[in-house]
């Protein structure tokens, strides 16, 4: 016997159940184990160990001072791997859906929205990976993403979500100082809020330029144009009354109907854009992900409603 060598699992469980039982009988029938075989488990024990576990006699088996000794360990130290392997199944078990989108969308739509969807999924993680890129799914393993891009060709697989609209707006604060613009030549007393320079160029129908160039007012000079990296923070400085902004209606609907967002020109322009949900073809199989993708569109029909209501009355054209 290696006095140093650390003894077997094996049989410990049909131990620690003798020892339950203070009977070899019981334990067997308890683990669907032959008495016989519960026996050369324990004896297998006493070997390793060098010393006997149970006094036996023909009515009962009781311990002896060593087996005492290993119940209290191996009570505990069974104890610690069970609640290991629970933790390890409950992550196992734990499901999750990864979902890609632009900041904005996510910042200013998903996010606000998601605990509606933990409530009813409270066993699914969602992974929301907030990029201002076209994210492979496949390279990158997404479940889902949410875009905003033109009409894709006929027989791709996205769902349309909603129209990307272009709407003037400023916040209820500039109306509490009376600079609310009440037609275009108005913007040359106001602060317009933009995005950075670059963004514009890649994004025209946001821009200013674009927006003032279809109206006829293309040599329009505001008294001021303040400019942002993200469109949430356009929205922010248009909440705390700084200007007047270009906002994409979908995102800033509810804000819209709370009266905290005001359309003073009354003007909405289709941008010919719209906000698709692209689901993983490899992922489209997993319960977790139907159900996202179901909430999502669900989460989408209401924004499409709450659109109607906040934009009826205001004329709408097509960017060109």
């Amino acid at each position: 016997m290696n006095r140093d060598r650390p003894i077997s699992l094996s049989g410990v469980r049909g131990f620690l159940a003798a020892v339950r039982h203070l009977s070899f009988t019981a334990a067997a029938l308890e683990l669907h184990l032959s008495q016989s075989a519960l026996s050369r488990q324990i004896q297998g024990l006493e070997a390793e160990l060098g010393k006997s576990l149970f006094l036996r006699n023909a009515r009962r088996v009781t311990l002896t001072p060593a087996g005492e000794e290993l119940a209290r360990a191996a009570r505990a130290g069974l104890k610690t791997i069970d609640d290991g392997v629970t933790r390890i199944r409950a992550v196992r078990q734990r499901r999750s859906v990864s979902v890609t989108t632009f900041a904005s969308l996510a910042s200013l739509w998903l996010i606000p929205r998601l605990s509606v969807f933990a409530a009813s999924h409270a066993d699914v993680d969602v992974n929301c990976i907030a990029a201002d890129r076209a994210v492979d799914l496949v390279q990158e393993d997404i479940d889902v993403a949410l875009r905003a891009m033109p009409k894709p060709r006929s027989g791709a697989d996205c769902q349309l979500m909603f129209e990307d609209m272009i709407i003037p707006v400023c916040g209820a604060a500039l109306a509490e100082q009376g600079r609310v613009p009440r037609c275009v030549a108005d913007l040359t007393a106001q602060t317009l809020l933009r995005m950075d320079e670059a963004t514009e160029r890649s994004l025209p129908w946001l821009s200013w330029d674009h927006w003032l160039e279809q109206a006829g007012a293309g040599d329009l000079n505001p008294r001021a144009n303040l400019r942002f990296s993200n469109f949430d923070q356009v929205i922010q400085a248009a909440l705390s009354g700084q200007g007047v902004a270009l906002a994409r209606a979908p995102l800033v609907v509810e804000l819209l109907l709370q009266k905290r967002l005001l359309t003073p020109l009354g003007s909405v322009k289709l941008s010919g854009r719209g906000y698709y949900l692209i689901t993983s073809e490899a992922s489209r199989q997993r319960q977790e992900v139907r159900d996202f993708v179901k909430w999502i569109g669900e989460e989408a029909a209401q924004t499409r409603e709450l659109l109607k209501r906040a934009t009826r009355g205001i004329g709408r054209s097509a960017a060109k």
